[in-house]
């Protein structure tokens, strides 16, 4: 079966999501975050790729990327996950994959890129790692919420609206399971988080449709 087309666009931010082949931890202790940390501000450094926010739990990664083409988003997603896996492979002498077949790819609107930012920061308090999004230190949240210094981030998303930033994080929006169900959805789907005239937009670029599916087979025409 072919692979899905990417669907990307020069300095729009893109949500990844890469995650363990059959959901295994991928980060085993904290010099493993470290390490691959490491590689992705070089990486994303040398593909000229910029970082608005990221995440890394035990068994995935979230990152919002805003590339200045197709390429190298492309480049920096395949370099960074064969990188990370040899490095695991000569730590604890295995073999054989570490990630999924495929990360996660999808489009998001400008105007909703806090909205994506949150989901993002949010995974460790979804997971009950800690009560404080800030408190986690694997994760762009410090500085996002709080300002303090972080050379992964090389996007400021947040410039000076910090305390509005903080006030829509701790919006109860955020904790609302149906607005996280319609997240996963277009996460699942590899759709666009946005609004009407953006995704219209899109869809007419690529002429595809970008609306999210409902479950189960469609109906068929009587």
């Amino acid at each position: 079966m072919p692979r899905s087309i990417r669907y990307i666009i020069p300095d729009i931010p893109h949500h990844a999501i890469q995650r363990g082949n059959n959901r295994q931890n991928v980060f085993l202790d904290r010099s493993n975050k470290l390490y691959f940390l490491s590689k992705l501000k070089e990486i994303s450094k040398k593909e000229k790729v910029l970082v608005g926010a990221y995440c890394l739990m035990t068994n995935h990664t979230h990152l919002l990327l805003y590339p200045k083409n197709e390429e190298n988003l492309i480049k920096l997603m395949k370099n960074l996950g064969q990188y990370y896996t040899q490095y695991i492979n000569r730590k604890y002498k295995r073999s054989g994959k570490l990630w999924e077949n495929r990360y996660k790819l999808h489009l998001v609107d400008p105007e909703c890129e806090w909205i994506v930012s949150r989901y993002i920061e949010n995974n460790p308090l979804r997971a009950n790692i800690i009560q404080k999004a800030e408190d986690y230190n694997y994760s762009s949240a410090k500085l996002n919420l709080l300002g303090k210094a972080d050379d992964i981030i090389t996007k400021d998303i947040v410039g000076s609206n910090r305390k509005d930033y903080k006030e829509f994080f701790n919006n109860p929006e955020s904790r609302n399971k149906q607005h996280i169900a319609k997240l996963c959805s277009i996460i699942q789907q590899e759709k666009i988080l946005g609004g009407k005239k953006f995704i219209l937009w899109a869809e007419q670029k690529f002429k595809m449709c970008f609306k999210i599916r409902g479950r189960g087979r469609p109906r068929k025409q009587k």
